[in-house]
């Protein structure tokens, strides 16, 4: 009977484990798409459509690589938002045809590229590290936002 007993215990235990762990995720998720719902979505404005938007939790000390295809003849503009806890982000965007930096960001909140031909980038995300007192690891939300446009037409929208 004991052998019973402590199977269904173990069950129990798991399926317990399992669903606090799915409930932690939703709640993260739910966080992040609150904040993402605040961004600050203005300095998209000239560019006609959203690529999309791409969000996480991160820690401080994380980072994050997020895979981008460009369109040849388009302008892009990056928005990258974190909580204001994670402090000063930093984004670094590679070519990943000849692994040249195209541009290393650590002062504004928006990126712009412009691709005169197909490519695939890598679009770095870096949080500095941050130590506390007490030791405990606090979590900020950060989105990254990719609208596009035509090279013309941007040219007389500025």
């Amino acid at each position: 009977m004991k052998t019973t007993n402590s199977k269904v215990e173990y069950l129990i235990s798991i399926v317990l484990i399992t669903l606090l762990m799915t409930l932690s995720v939703i709640s993260t998720f739910g966080q992040c798409n609150s904040f993402v719902k605040k961004m600050n979505r203005e300095s998209l404005s000239p560019f006609e459509n959203c690529e999309g938007v791409q969000m996480a939790k991160m820690y401080p000390g994380d980072s994050a690589i997020i895979n981008q295809e460009l369109e040849a003849n388009r302008t892009y503009r990056i928005l990258i938002e974190a909580d204001e806890y994670l402090g000063l982000i930093s984004a670094e965007i590679s070519d990943q045809l000849n692994d040249g930096v195209l541009y290393i960001n650590q002062t504004r909140q928006y990126i712009d590229l412009r691709s005169i031909r197909d490519r695939n980038v890598e679009i770095k995300i870096n949080i500095p590290q941050k130590f506390t007192s007490n030791k405990i690891e606090r979590s900020g939300c950060v989105a990254v936002a990719v609208s596009s446009g035509l090279v013309e037409d941007l040219a007389t929208n500025p």
